[in-house]
């Protein structure tokens, strides 16, 4: 991922000294604009990792859920165990 930004950035910059070649823009501007540019790929890199951490925490919870799963059918544990209060209410009502 890490690589990829700064792979786009040195496309951008490579573009912007193309461009600025035919004009007389000064490089405060050019400044601007890779400051500008920077912060854009700071933003989307932020989501991106946000994206692939969700993506992550869900496929940990769905193998979570499965092992669950699989013990259960191996008569290991219960599924969702129930809560004490329910086992507190059962053996009061016996």
């Amino acid at each position: 991922m890490r690589s990829e930004m700064k792979t786009r950035e040195l496309m951008f910059r490579e573009s912007l000294r193309i461009s600025y070649a035919n004009l007389s823009e000064s490089h405060e501007d050019e400044r601007e604009k890779i400051r500008k540019f920077q912060e854009g790929e700071k933003r989307r890199y932020k989501a991106e990792q946000q994206r692939q951490e969700l993506k992550h925490k869900k496929q940990l919870d769905l193998c979570f859920v499965q092992l669950r799963i699989a013990q259960r059918n191996e008569n290991l544990i219960p599924l969702f165990p129930a809560p004490l209060s329910w086992m507190v209410h059962l053996q009061i009502s016996r």
